[in-house]
This record gives C-alpha cells, sequence and structure tokens, in this order.
C-alpha cells in the first residue's frame, strides 16, 4: 500500500506495529508551512473477508 495515495506523510516507520486483529499502525512525519515537522499516527485496518 503506498500510503501518499491515502494521506499527506513524507516518511514513515520501516517497522509497524501489527495487532492481533490485523490493524496495522505506523508513525510518519510532515512537513507543514515554515519548515515545520508533525508526527502522524496512521491506522490501517485489517482487511475485511
Amino acid at each position: 500500500v503506498d500510503l501518499c495515495n491515502y494521506v499527506s506523510v513524507n516518511g514513515a516507520t520501516a517497522q509497524p506495529h501489527i495487532e492481533n486483529d490485523g490493524t496495522v499502525y505506523n508513525i510518519g512525519n510532515c512537513f507543514g508551512k515554515n519548515f515545520s515537522i508533525a508526527y502522524n499516527i496512521v491506522k490501517i485496518p485489517p482487511l475485511q473477508a
């Protein structure tokens, strides 16, 4: 999954955290005005069968 197609994240960690139910969490960052940096927690729900 290319996160850039869904959220404004310039970089993300290489080791996401995966819950028992399949939910994936990752931490990324994005750059704002005046070169400010914000951190994003990205939650990707498990696939629905």
